[in-house]
């Protein structure tokens, strides 16, 4: 007769074997599914362009426009999206180079729909020495399948192309207004009419006679 041990044996064991079985299905299903992104990415400004003393390498902060629908990607077997935006070139130094310079992580089929204008990039295109002035770069749109089970993918969406400054500038007019206006906000009087008392003060104590 059959201990309780050998038949919680046999109960786990067809229970993983079903579970096996449901995930390859899983796995194999998703190919009957043919997803069909869609977006655009471009480069729409140079915010700053310059030399990063510490490391004595060229960076640039950019502004894109990105725009993707990734609603196709999603099926009963995506955990999430790993949607990035990477600048390749190719420089005397290095034939190869690859700078992820934006990203986002999507898990809801809801935020698959990107729709930014000059957004700015979360980090600085840096290049391994100083090979960014008037260079000719690609920027693409790409995301990382991650599965339930399976494999992850990496797959492109859009691309587009972009000539860097030949010269060095600090910042633009945008982005200094973007940056620095709460600053400024901070060191300008609240109201007129604090302007005029403090004047009409200072004349009081001007025109007062001395003890």
């Amino acid at each position: 007769m059959d201990t309780y041990l050998n038949r919680l044996n046999s109960v786990v064991c067809t229970l993983l074997a079903c579970l096996s079985l449901a995930a390859i299905g899983n796995y194999f299903s998703i190919y009957l599914l043919q997803s069909s992104p869609t977006g655009r990415v471009a480069v729409s400004q140079v915010y700053e362009f310059g030399v990063n003393t510490a490391l004595q390498s060229e960076q640039a902060h950019l502004a894109l426009d990105i725009e993707a629908d990734l609603t196709s990607c999603f099926n009963w077997n995506t955990k999430q999206l790993f949607v990035y935006v990477v600048v390749r070139y190719e420089t005397p130094k290095n034939k190869r180079n690859e700078v992820i310079i934006w990203d986002s992580i999507i898990s809801d089929p809801e935020d698959a729909f990107i729709e930014l204008e000059s957004v700015t990039s979360k980090y600085p295109l840096r290049d391994h020495g100083k090979g960014l002035r008037n260079r000719n770069v690609t920027v693409s749109l790409e995301y990382v399948y991650h599965p339930i089970v399976g494999l992850m993918q990496s797959h492109p969406v859009a691309s587009s192309t972009y000539t860097l400054p030949s010269s060095y500038f600090r910042y633009k007019d945008r982005y200094r207004r973007a940056v620095y206006d709460d600053e400024d906000a901070d060191d300008q009087p609240q109201s007129r009419g604090d302007n005029s008392r403090s004047s009409r003060s200072s004349e009081a104590r001007a025109a007062a006679p001395a003890a």
